[in-house]
């Protein structure tokens, strides 16, 4: 099945008001230009160094998001033209991101989705366990850096 009939079908099972964001991770950049001329323009990597070489060579409108665990060294690679990170996991990391975003020459949007780390081998804030004060940190970090929480992954 082809990119374009595989996009056409998600969107038709999809509910009104959500948003696919395809992950175009270890796909070279002819895969996402077939998506792209599908209609597709908002395109998901995990690895920030696999974004910063595929985006020069891809269209200005796309808007790419970060969807996995980003370590606070790799922000500069991606901080010029990343729309949303969904995984801020420290405060160190949410600094890193509002000083690289803040250099940009345009206006960015500023959305960014906390990764609670619940389940085992991922990343993020630990097991949340009774007594934690995990949306207090959270709460001080986002209004720290002026953040919109997006919700809990």
């Amino acid at each position: 099945m082809s990119i374009a009939k595989n996009l056409s079908g998600l969107r038709a099972s999809l509910p009104e008001g959500v948003t696919l964001v395809a992950v175009s991770k270890t796909h070279p950049p002819e895969a996402i230009m077939e998506a792209y001329g599908a209609g597709q323009r908002i395109f998901g990597e995990n690895r920030p160094q696999e974004m910063a070489a595929k985006q020069p060579l891809l269209p200005a409108d796309i808007r790419w998001h970060q969807i996995g665990h980003l370590q606070t060294n790799k922000v500069k690679l991606i901080a010029p033209f990343v729309e949303v990170i969904h995984s801020v996991d420290s405060a160190r990391l949410a600094i890193e991101i509002e000083f690289r975003i803040d250099t940009r020459p345009l206006p960015a949007q500023r959305i960014r989705k906390d990764e609670a780390g619940l389940r085992h081998g991922h990343f993020g804030f630990g097991r949340l366990r009774r007594g934690t004060p995990f949306f207090g940190v959270l709460r001080s970090i986002l209004v720290s850096f002026g953040m919109y929480y997006g919700g809990v992954i």
